[in-house]
């Protein structure tokens, strides 16, 4: 049975997450129309509920805790409902036009796209306009509605609509090791392997900073994460690839831990991710994220 405290329950979640969406409480109530009073209300409800923390504060700022994180996955589920009541307003047909979306090359290539097939059958008249380049786009100056990064954006034109860490791994072809055999262990990778990288990985993988400090042989750098992924295949060297590479008939060294991940974020812009024929590619991104 619902109860009164249900409902608050549910208001204290939404402010939660867009607490999460907008960076701080201060912008939740420029954008939700209520007060700092209220927010904080309706988050000791919450605490009270679940009997743990919702939020920590520092000198940056209020951020969500890791356990306040996981509880407002649920959220999603919520808007998933009201996207299906809204749905069932819409003609799907109805909704006609461009959506632009940017993203790195390295995330286009990490992304499954097998189910956009679907999505155009359900919204014949929406047209995606993909723009990829090779280093992470700045979503503030560029003309697009949806983005995906490893970064996440700065500035006020943009929110975080959901964000997925990717558990990565060491990758090499069964050619590259039947040829220079398996690494007995990490510091044996680093010392006697070769090694595949992508300049930039440096850069939202803090881990990999330290391969490519204590790597002896670095054998082939790229900007192309499909460059990188083609000399694995081809067997150029051992590199840190996304743990869906299982599947492509590459090597996981799994003899050894690694601690490799990434997240990335989708992001969009404030003055169009309302749009109903934005919030359709917004959700179909969203549901290729979650599988990553």
């Amino acid at each position: 049975m619902i109860r009164k405290k249900h409902f608050m329950s549910l208001q204290a979640l939404i402010i939660l997450a867009a607490i999460h969406e907008y960076g701080g409480k201060r912008k939740v109530t420029e954008n939700l129309g209520t007060s700092v009073d209220t927010i904080n209300k309706y988050l000791s409800i919450l605490e009270d509920e679940v009997g743990y923390n919702l939020l920590v504060s520092d000198g940056r700022g209020t951020t969500l805790t890791s356990r306040a994180k996981k509880l407002i996955e649920h959220v999603h589920v919520i808007e998933d409902v009201f996207s299906k009541i809204y749905d069932g307003e819409t003609n799907n047909s109805d909704l006609k036009g461009d959506v632009r979306v940017s993203m790195p090359l390295s995330v286009f290539i990490a992304l499954p796209h097998d189910n956009i097939g679907n999505f155009f059958d359900k919204y014949p008249n929406i047209n995606i306009v993909s723009l990829s380049s090779l280093e992470l786009p700045n979503f503030n100056s560029l003309d697009v509605d949806i983005g995906l990064t490893y970064v996440p954006p700065e500035g006020s034109d943009v929110v975080i609509i959901s964000d997925k860490k990717i558990e990565c791994g060491f990758f090499a072809s069964s050619k590259y090791l039947s040829e220079h055999g398996y690494p007995a262990d990490f510091d044996d990778m680093l010392e006697n392997h070769w090694i595949v990288s992508k300049g930039s990985v440096q850069t939202y993988m803090k881990s990999w900073k330290e391969v490519i400090k204590r790597a002896k042989h670095i054998r082939y750098d790229s900007n192309s994460a499909s460059a990188a992924i083609d000399m694995v295949r081809n067997g150029a060297g051992i590199a840190v690839m996304p743990m869906r590479f299982k599947d492509e008939g590459l090597v996981c060294l799994d003899n050894f831990k690694s601690d490799n991940e990434i997240t990335v974020y989708l992001v969009a812009k404030k003055k169009s991710k309302d749009n109903p024929r934005v919030r359709a590619v917004i959700d179909y991104y969203k549901q290729s994220l979650s599988r990553m």
